[in-house]
């Protein structure tokens, strides 16, 4: 499974170089994440409570800075379901 959304850098996750903080830009992954859970998986998933699914592991590798006011394309992937857990992906 494969999910693109389209997101905005803004002044505020920037440095005073205008380079996103490096967690900003997991903040940009996980607004991706949400977005696939609402459009493509269950828009009433985050008002159930008698379960979550927490993010316990992340890695990024930073290949060139992101700058503000800039559209950025993030493309989540599905890349393994388990019996109780799932991986994905982000570009």
């Amino acid at each position: 499974m494969v999910f693109k959304t389209s997101l905005k850098t803004r002044f505020r996750q920037t440095d005073m170089a205008g380079i996103l903080y490096f967690n900003e830009v997991h903040n940009l992954f996980h607004d991706a994440y949400e977005d696939w859970i609402l459009q493509e998986v269950d828009p009433n998933w985050f008002h159930n409570k008698d379960w979550a699914v927490p993010i316990v592991h992340i890695e990024t590798d930073f290949i060139s800075p992101f700058f503000a006011f800039k559209n950025v394309e993030v493309v989540l992937r599905v890349t393994d379901i388990g019996k109780s857990s799932f991986k994905i992906s982000c570009e």
